[in-house]
């Protein structure tokens, strides 16, 4: 670039070095760059509040129709999560991860994992019991099994005894009897030292508190024997009225609907068929 200075008498053409105008022109584009970063965290923390106001308010999944399909929105500590039932849609989930918080308040409806618990509406859901001992009405001690309300109750589990009672009440009395089975509501329900009996049926050997080596099976069979030894019942009421006297009515044999069901006392009797020898009392 020539420019013309002036000079008495004539004018002399002088050239100005080229890098005088990149100069400038730098120091007027830093300028503008001074301008435009001064500017800029203003509109990045507009930007950064709006979408993180909409973030942490809510979240929200849309069908092409745009119905709302889930919600999500924040309660403090605790996220909820609401699917519209009018728009539900099968949703498939490989793995849902839920970190552990405190039970919120209130629980209604809710579902929330406690310690690695899960709790739906402030119940703990489980996968069910995983023995015995794990259910309501069940109990596994020194060998022996009971399961329903009172079977085996006052059992002192202090002695392996391989007992077995299912139904209500069955062996729930005071026992200390061992290899004993029980089978059906009150079976051997009075048992006290009584053992290898065997009673299925409502009542079925009830009374029985010292007897061994008994078969009862059926409804009240051998009900009222509190001693007697190696009897066998087999139907309903069968021996139903046997006293099973200590030492005394023993080895008697009945297999039928009321077979010797007035037998009161005897030893090594046997009836078979439908009240087979009801009438009979004694012998």
């Amino acid at each position: 670039m020539f420019v013309r200075r002036k000079i008495p008498g004539k004018y002399e053409h002088l050239q100005i070095d080229e890098n005088f105008r990149e100069s400038k022109n730098n120091k007027i584009s830093n300028t503008k760059q001074e301008r435009v970063m001064k500017q800029k965290p203003l509109w990045i923390l507009i930007i950064t509040l709006i979408l993180t106001a909409n973030v942490f308010a809510q979240m929200k999944v849309k069908d092409t129709d745009a119905n709302v399909l889930m919600q999500v929105t924040d309660e403090g500590t605790v996220g909820k999560m609401v699917i519209d039932a009018a728009d539900m849609r099968v949703m498939e989930i490989d793995v849902l991860t839920m970190p552990s918080i405190t039970a919120p308040s209130p629980t209604t409806n809710k579902l929330y994992n406690v310690g690695g618990s899960l709790y739906w509406s402030g119940t703990a859901l489980g996968v069910g019991a995983t023995n015995i001992n794990g259910l309501s009405d069940g109990r596994a001690i020194g060998l022996s099994v009971y399961l329903c309300q009172g079977a085996g109750a006052n059992d002192p589990a202090d002695v392996v005894r391989y007992n077995v009672g299912v139904g209500v009440d069955a062996l729930g009395g005071a026992s200390t009897g061992s290899y004993n089975t029980a089978c059906g509501c009150s079976a051997l329900h009075s048992n006290t030292t009584g053992q290898y009996n065997t009673a299925s049926g409502d009542q079925a050997l009830y009374y029985n508190q010292t007897g061994d080596f008994n078969t009862a099976v059926g409804v009240d069979a051998l009900v009222t024997n509190p001693h007697g030894a190696y009897n066998t019942a087999i139907g309903y009421n069968a021996l139903g009225r046997l006293l099973g006297r200590q030492n005394n009515d023993y080895g008697n044999t009945a297999v039928g609907q009321g077979a010797l069901s007035d037998l009161i006392w005897g030893n090594n009797c046997t009836a078979i068929g439908n009240d087979a020898d009801v009438n009979v009392i004694s012998i």
